[in-house]
């Protein structure tokens, strides 16, 4: 069950379970016109970037993680990371314009690299670029989703900095192959069993979509929103409050959805349905840090429950605590790893659709959490912010991540555009504002 390519130095590193559905949603993005999971996680550096140092940190980076200088390969219908043993991409670009516009262009030059495509089996699976300002420069490293998760990136970010690189060693064992490994077949039928029941009681209800979705190239766009501190702590405040220490994730959603209805949907079915990921690996773990190691949840509301505050937030930790209690946190673990033997495209459209043909997810969630380093120095210059960049499908051609940084909540909305306007953008972002701070009335009302 685990695999073996994980635990030797075979070139060749077969995708786990949790990268083969990345890799069918990849396929699902190139699809629909764009340019595939391409992902960022940028650091906002105030000072130079020491590059003599940082450069050679590089190379002791791909040497102890060589598959992060690989391509994509398939061998019948196994596709891995064949190493190449090339020298991790690293590219510098200069903003353009005075003090008032570089800003901007830094913004776009970082839209630019996420839009750029390439075909999969010869891109890059990671590389990063600096993108220099005479007020701030940034760093991305950008990565296409079926080599890490988020977690990994930031872990990638963490090896750069320490002193004890040691920590980062061992085999990136599947977390996922790992807890198949430890239940009986019997137990593995029971648990796919119960994944079917919560595919079937999601599928009860169509999803409202932001978008029907159109054909053709679509752009990535990204508006951020960024809190005060007392902002933050109001809002930390009112999560606990509301749903209880440690489910904050579930205030967020529940705000997101109540937002969303605010906004207006364009197309309005019976629900709004929330995918969103939960990690597998211990907090603080350093290790694994190659390849994704989640499985997947779901919150979803009618229309008459999301209208009233406070009976959303109730049936939001009902849901979960339902969930948790029959064992459907796990419950499409079995799935993922049947998924690997099926085509891209069949395996794109199970993950996508319902049963009724439409869009499953009424926009795409992740709260990343709060982003700490073991220092504000790197290599040199001081981190002062992060950033937060993915393309998705369309539809739902949405995505609103969450994050925090130095004690600080931001939001990164992810959007398509024609599929989605800054004005809509713009919209949900007014009325998420006051719903994190309680600061809204009932829509019925």
């Amino acid at each position: 069950m685990i695999d073996r390519t994980a635990l030797s130095d075979n070139p060749f590193r077969r995708l786990n379970p949790s990268d083969q559905v990345l890799l069918a949603i990849d396929h699902e993005i190139r699809n629909d016109g764009n340019a595939g999971s391409n992902c960022g996680f940028a650091l906002e550096l105030e000072g130079e970037l020491d590059l003599v140092a940082f450069q050679q940190s590089l190379i002791d980076l791909q040497t102890h993680f060589p598959s992060l200088s690989s391509r994509l390969e398939q061998r019948g219908k196994t596709f891995g990371w064949q190493r190449i043993d090339e020298a991790i991409p690293f590219y510098q670009h200069t903003a353009r314009g005075d003090k008032s516009s570089e800003a901007d262009d830094q913004h776009q030059t970082l839209l630019s690299i996420i839009n750029k495509a390439e075909p999969i089996k010869t891109a890059a699976p990671l590389d990063f670029h600096l993108i220099k300002g005479s007020q701030c420069n940034i760093l991305l490293l950008r990565w296409l989703h079926p080599l890490l998760d988020a977690r990994g990136a930031k872990l990638l970010f963490d090896y750069l900095l320490s002193n004890n690189r040691s920590r980062y060693t061992g085999k990136d064992i599947s977390l996922v192959e790992q807890r198949l490994y430890h239940w009986s077949w019997w137990e593995r039928l029971k648990i796919a069993w119960l994944g079917r029941q919560y595919n079937n009681q999601i599928d009860a209800l169509n999803s409202d979509l932001p978008t029907a979705g159109s054909v053709g190239k679509q752009q990535l766009q990204c508006i951020n929103q960024y809190f005060n501190a007392e902002q933050t702590s109001l809002i930390m405040a009112k999560a606990t409050e509301t749903v209880g220490m440690g489910y904050k994730s579930l205030y967020f959603i529940g705000c997101l959805m109540r937002a969303l209805r605010t906004a207006g949907m364009a197309v309005e079915n019976d629900a709004i349905c929330v995918p969103y990921a939960f990690n597998l690996r211990q907090p603080n773990a350093p290790v694994p840090v190659l390849g994704n190691h989640v499985s997947i949840l779901f919150s979803q509301a009618p229309h008459a429950v999301i209208d009233n505050r406070e009976s959303l937030f109730k049936h939001l930790c009902k849901q979960y605590a339902q969930t948790i209690r029959r064992g459907l946190d796990y419950s499409f673990l079995p799935w993922m790893w049947v998924g690997r033997w099926m085509s891209l495209e069949k395996y794109g459209s199970i993950l996508r659709q319902q049963k009724s043909g439409g869009e499953r997810g009424s926009v795409w969630f992740s709260d990343i959490g709060e982003m700490r380093f073991s220092s504000e120095q790197f290599f040199g210059a001081r981190i002062t912010g992060v950033r937060h960049l993915c393309l998705l499908t369309s539809p739902p051609s949405f995505a609103v991540l969450f994050g925090q940084f130095q004690g600080k909540l931001s939001i990164a909305y992810n959007f398509l555009q024609p599929d989605i306007s800054n004005e809509w953008v713009n919209k949900v972002d007014s009325a998420l504002q006051h719903e994190l701070l309680d600061t809204k009335d009932d829509l019925t009302n």
